[in-house]
């Protein structure tokens, strides 16, 4: 049944409304032979969905203004779902959903850019964890990756939401500070990291 532009609106994201008023513009100017776009939506139940939108102008008014539009509305909700699970998991590690080798080689690129233009410093620490490969042997792969994403935990708990925490493969991690630019601070970081990580 016909809906209004208000009533689009407000079932709209609020996020998505910037990109679909562009597209639409776009459309109503002749510059795109239709509309399209992909947006979320508020479901009857109040949840937000995925939805590919495609459309088409039927009629103006007068004077020239859009009046009116048909088209469709499809739930995409499951393949934006599979798109970012393949997205996260070309970028992060699955046993411990830290950022992997790739993710960490891209956000250092970024930080030695910064650092360079700004004339800084940064730290970065790689860690390993002692004995490991015996907790593997003594009592199996899965006491160790249950080392793995404990240590992971801890690690985190040492840091701030700006520093990135890798795992680049094993039980080696890498730990990229950008904001931390003097070695007095790094040492100390290192040995509250130290004391975390030796705690039974």
């Amino acid at each position: 049944e016909p809906i209004s532009i208000q009533t689009w609106m407000r079932l709209s994201h609020p996020d998505d409304l910037g990109l679909s008023d562009k597209l639409l513009k776009q459309h109503f100017s002749g510059e795109s032979p239709y509309y399209e776009c992909e947006a979320r939506m508020r479901h009857k139940d109040g949840h937000w969905v995925w939805v590919l939108d495609r459309g088409k102008l039927a009629t103006r008014t007068a004077d020239g203004a859009p009046l009116m539009m048909y088209g469709t509305h499809q739930d995409i909700t499951h393949r934006k779902v599979q798109e970012e699970t393949f997205r996260r998991s070309a970028h992060h590690d699955q046993l411990t959903g830290l950022p992997n080798r790739t993710l960490l080689a891209d956000r250092l690129q970024q930080a030695l850019l910064v650092a360079n233009r700004e004339k800084t410093r940064l730290t970065l620490m790689f860690i390993d964890i002692d004995g490991f490969k015996g907790v593997n042997d003594t009592y199996g792969h899965e006491a160790g990756d249950l080392v793995l994403r404990s240590m992971a935990r801890r690690l985190q708990s040492c840091i701030r939401a700006s520093d990135t925490l890798a795992r680049i493969g094993g039980d080696e991690f890498v730990l990229l500070l950008p904001d931390l630019r003097d070695a007095p601070s790094a040492l100390a970081l290192a040995a509250k990291i130290l004391n975390e990580a030796s705690r039974p």
